[in-house]
């Protein structure tokens, strides 16, 4: 067991959030994070109520930097280049945070706070599909298109499987680069588009 360190919660969920980063949240328990911060597990429900309450936690801290980071991606760009930037992101973080990425993906149910955290995170995204004429069922297709496919791709590279010769950094820009070209065409084609 580590020393004894006297912890805040921010400072448990940064410990809970390297820990499900190294082993997978699946495999972040109570015990695993008390006796990472030096306390015994029964001592942790003085920051977090139980595991549900550490995985709420958790998701907000991975909604919380996940949006920072979409929001930075897109600052003073546009067109293309914010589409390219924003996709970007999304996988980096993703890629670099596994555990945290996988928290965050928690549904807001009658979390108040998750459901503004969730809005914050997908406003960066949604911005950047408005900007080429995209709304309603349109906005909401595409951007479920773009997530599910870059989520797919992490979760596959993560795990191993993306294993053939070829570079998955080619693949992932070529995926970028398909996106691209379909907003551009959905731009082109909008009434009022330049011909």
């Amino acid at each position: 067991m580590a020393t004894p360190t006297k912890f805040d919660r921010q400072g448990v969920l940064d410990v809970a959030a390297d820990l499900a980063d190294e082993h997978g949240l699946a495999n972040l328990t109570l015990a695993m994070l008390a006796s990472e911060v030096g306390m015994r597990s029964q001592s942790l429900y003085a920051h977090v109520d139980g595991i549900e309450g550490l995985r709420d936690g958790l998701a907000l801290r991975g909604q919380a930097m996940l949006a920072d980071r979409l929001r930075d991606a897109v600052m003073a760009k546009t067109g293309p280049d914010a589409l390219r930037s924003v996709v970007r992101a999304l996988a980096d973080f993703a890629g670099t945070h596994p555990g945290l990425y996988e928290a965050s993906l928690r549904s807001p149910h009658d979390s108040p706070e998750l459901r503004e955290a969730n809005e914050r995170t997908v406003a960066p995204l949604t911005a950047v599909l408005e900007s080429f004429g995209l709304d309603g069922d349109d906005l909401t297709h595409h951007y479920r298109v773009i997530w599910s496919s870059v989520h797919g791709f992490v979760t596959l590279r993560h795990a191993g499987l993306l294993s053939w010769e070829a570079s998955p950094d080619e693949s992932f820009e070529l995926l970028v680069e398909m996106f691209v070209g379909e907003m551009q065409r959905y731009a082109d084609a909008a009434p009022g588009a330049p011909t």
